[in-house]
């Protein structure tokens, strides 16, 4: 922001403290030294000359003034102008802390396709308006195929309206339509997971007439499963699919059909009571649940690794039960 205005030295230390407040986000420290220095500013600029003025009068002050022992009253300006900007960057900072974004994927009654929206909260007093420079969606469908139990990764890209203005009310919530996505689950696939995301590259927030930068703009990404037509769209208890792991010898399909079942808000009590159940059980029996580890998870870390697979899920579980946090019972 200020690489085009020459910071006469006097000033240097005082404006690497707003950045250093700034970097590491206290605002109130940023908001506090920006004070401080804009009432210096006010001050000094009453009683220093311009390189002018200075040029024509003798005198130890145009002297210090010449030689840049002190700045000139351009200087000056030019670190108002760079608190002014400093300012505009606190402010911004402010509001976008008051805000809340996440993206929202509901299905369309009567279509094969969702609606992606983009919600915003604000907790700010005032009513703000959001808006964001560049926008691309991306899309990742993660698709399972029930007989070998394999992973089928797509992904899309969509740049959206470059106009688009989130106007979020004091205290409320907005939600704004961006794009209809259709649902795809690929012939031969038990279910398809879709995760939505939105990348901004800048933007600013409005309020009250005057316009802030708004710097790293994140929403939370959204996630939907969607089976295939002949799964049975109720969902299961986990324990339905434990108790599968738990006797042996179940077939893939039956594992993964009541694996793509759990509703993912019970993923991870799902993680805890399978670590709880294959403690006892030999590292061949993960063979058929890998393919179920890896798509509650939301992950292919291990691969197909049978042993590693078991080793990070008796880890996840014991630390999740050092920390009072697991769910087996």
């Amino acid at each position: 922001m200020g690489g085009a205005l020459v910071v006469h030295p006097v000033y240097q230390t005082a404006f690497d403290a707003v950045k250093t407040a700034l970097d590491e986000d206290e605002l109130g420290v940023a908001d506090a030294a920006l004070r401080r220095l804009r009432g210096r500013l006010m001050s000094e600029r009453q009683s220093l000359p311009t390189v002018a003025q200075a040029k024509a009068n003798q005198g130890d002050l145009s002297f210090q003034v010449l030689s840049g022992e002190l700045p000139a009253r351009e200087n000056v300006d030019a670190a108002l102008r760079m608190v002014d900007g400093f300012g505009k960057v606190v402010e911004g900072r402010k509001r976008m802390g008051a805000l809340e974004l996440e993206v929202l994927v509901e299905r369309i009654q009567g279509q094969e396709a969702v609606q992606v929206s983009l919600v915003g909260r604000s907790t700010w007093p005032t009513p703000i308006t959001l808006r964001p420079g560049p926008v691309a969606l991306d899309l990742r469908r993660t698709s399972l195929e029930p007989r070998a139990g394999i992973e089928r990764q797509d992904a899309a890209n969509q740049a959206l309206d470059e106009s688009l203005a989130l106007e979020i009310p004091a205290m409320g919530e907005v939600s704004l339509a961006l794009t209809e996505i259709p649902i795809e689950v690929p012939v031969g696939a038990i279910a398809t997971r879709m995760r939505v995301s939105l990348r901004f590259i800048g933007g600013t927030v409005e309020d009250g007439g005057e316009s802030f930068p708004a710097r790293d703009i994140v929403a939370e990404p959204a996630q939907r499963t969607d089976l295939a037509g002949w799964v049975p769209a109720s969902l299961v208890e986990p324990d339905e699919l434990v108790e599968l792991v738990k006797r042996g010898n179940a077939p893939l399909p039956a594992l993964l059909e009541r694996t793509v079942r759990i509703a993912p808000s019970r993923h991870e009590e799902t993680l805890d009571r399978l670590g709880a159940a294959v403690e006892t059980l030999p590292v061949e029996s993960l063979r058929t649940l890998v393919p179920s580890l890896r798509w509650l998870k939301g992950s292919t870390q291990f691969g197909r690794n049978e042993l590693a697979w078991r080793n990070w899920l008796l880890g996840r579980l014991e630390e999740r039960r050092e920390a009072g946090v697991s769910h087996e019972d």
